[in-house]
């Protein structure tokens, strides 16, 4: 009898532990949806630039239009920066949809500099009319530094070197992970109190 009483019991206690999916709640059946991951050079190009306010932002191809879901990132990022005080600056990076040139290439095509620069300034625009203090940098995965950059060490080149060191790939790389093809990396700087 003994026995039977613990088969029972047990068969119970399956039964409530697991329910059925017909009584799934709608939040339960919706899978949750991953967060957006920040790639380890992007947060340490962010952690160069004394932040650790950074977001990716991912472009159609061939498009320099930022969509809902980018313009939410950028607000999320705003928002947050906002509570920690003055931001100071933005610097925005992006890439056409090809790779960082190599050193043997110096520059890509036209069109894909032209990209670069539609892509920016559409990102500029935006984050003027979340953040109007705000001084905005843009620079331009679509060419390397110039020599003269490089002795004066501008910021350009600063991080260009620092995302070239952290291995992003270029037009010459045959792995292209991760790559930043048709993305743009924003970061927020806040002003030192």
């Amino acid at each position: 009898m003994f026995k039977v009483l613990c088969l029972i019991s047990s068969i119970f206690l399956i039964s409530c532990s697991s329910k059925d999916p017909k009584e799934m709640t709608s939040k339960e059946k919706t899978p949750v949806q991953p967060k957006e991951t920040i790639s380890m050079e992007s947060k340490l190009l962010a952690n160069e630039q004394e932040s650790n306010l950074v977001t990716e932002i991912k472009f159609d191809r061939q498009k320099a239009n930022i969509s809902g879901k980018a313009r939410e990132q950028l607000k999320d990022l705003h928002r947050k920066a906002s509570k920690k005080g003055k931001i100071e600056e933005i610097k925005v990076i992006s890439w056409g949809d090809q790779e960082y040139p190599s050193v043997h290439e110096k520059k890509l095509s036209e069109v894909q500099v032209k990209l670069v620069e539609e892509r920016n300034a559409t990102l500029e625009n935006y984050l003027k009319t979340i953040e109007m203090d705000a001084e905005i940098e843009t620079i331009s995965m679509a060419e390397r530094p110039s020599t003269l950059a490089k002795w004066f060490s501008s910021d350009d080149a600063r991080i260009k070197k620092s995302l070239e060191t952290a291995g992003i790939p270029n037009t010459d790389t045959t792995v292209k992970v991760p790559g930043k093809a048709s993305k743009s990396i924003v970061i927020f700087i806040m002003e030192e109190e």
